[in-house]
């Protein structure tokens, strides 16, 4: 099932979700957004963003200071490079 962009889109992130996922994108040395199934790192301090893109299902930790990057979550990484 592919994921709409304009779906992940309408979805309302918090100031600290949303500056996660910014951040995301600069974290990546090829300025590109991080596809589903790819695991990103966060750190103590970003857990409570990374626990509410969770339950959005844009996230899903997998560890210690890691979470996969869900199709949605993809989709969502793809709006902000378009912004």
């Amino acid at each position: 099932m592919k994921i709409d962009n304009i779906q992940a889109g309408k979805i309302k992130l918090s100031p600290a979700e949303h500056g996660y996922m910014v951040g995301l994108l600069d974290d990546d040395p090829h300025g590109r957004p991080q596809q589903a199934g790819e695991v990103v790192t966060y750190e103590r301090t970003e857990g409570r963003a990374v626990s509410g893109l969770e339950k959005k299902g844009l996230l899903r930790r997998v560890g210690d200071g890691k979470a996969e990057v869900l199709p949605l979550g993809g989709a969502r990484l793809q709006c902000l490079v378009c912004i």
